[in-house]
């Protein structure tokens, strides 16, 4: 068999494939070699990133994480704690008002009850100041009833106006009721400016009118006075 050379354009296209596939596999070559030498690096890039990862993680909840933590939490207890304080502050604040305020009612009540008795007791001095004039007047009055220094009839007339101003408390059992019969059995005559008006022959018909009721009851009026006088005497002393 004979060898017949391959032509010239053959053998240089096989060198340049043959170049190609060793420029092809040393490429590939050198790309493996360079991940096989970049997978070290990428690896530890990865475990500096997961390591910094896990210390942020980790500062949360240490170091300065803790001590974020812990400020957010003294401050959030610090507001707390102030709040409270404000609200005792408010709250002791109306408290103290209250009790001012219930102090002045009762400083106010108090001098209002100071007053009612002030009042009752001037009121119980005027009664009794007003009790011993009239039973001193009534002394004089009877007095001169029994002296025959007033007229009976004017006499019994005002004995019976000092027993009404005393009152029930005086004479509770009516025993001197014969000085207000004879003033309104006398109701009829005329006394001070009224009589001065009337003409003599009125105050003559009176006059004789007032007589005869005196003569009538001058021995019980008397003797009623006298009773008076020393029952007066008695109920001054009480």
């Amino acid at each position: 068999m004979d060898f017949m050379p391959e032509p010239i354009e053959r053998i240089g296209q096989i060198d340049r494939d043959t170049l190609n596939t060793s420029n092809t596999q040393s490429t590939n070559h050198q790309h493996n070699s360079l991940g096989h030498g970049l997978q070290p690096l990428l690896s530890t890039l990865n475990d500096n990133c997961n390591a910094t990862l896990r210390q942020q993680l980790f500062s949360c909840c240490t170091g300065d994480g803790r001590m974020t933590i812990l400020s957010t939490t003294y401050y959030t207890a610090l507001s707390f704690t102030r709040s409270r304080l404000m609200s005792m502050a408010l709250s002791l604040s109306l408290l103290l008002l209250a009790i001012l305020i219930v102090f002045a009612l009762a400083v106010y009540a108090l001098r209002l009850r100071r007053e009612v008795v002030r009042r009752r007791e001037a009121y119980r001095r005027e009664q009794r100041q007003a009790r011993d004039n009239c039973l001193k007047n009534l002394d004089i009055i009877g007095r001169a009833v029994l002296a025959d220094q007033v007229d009976l009839v004017e006499g019994c007339i005002r004995i019976s106006v000092m027993l009404d101003l005393l009152g029930r408390e005086f004479d509770p059992q009516g025993a001197f009721v014969i000085f207000d019969r004879i003033r309104r059995r006398t109701d009829h005559l005329h006394r001070h400016e009224a009589r001065r008006k009337l003409t003599p022959a009125e105050r003559m018909h009176e006059d004789k009118d007032r007589l005869h009721i005196a003569a009538e009851e001058r021995e019980a009026v008397h003797e009623r006075v006298e009773q008076l006088l020393g029952y007066a005497r008695n109920f001054a002393a009480r």
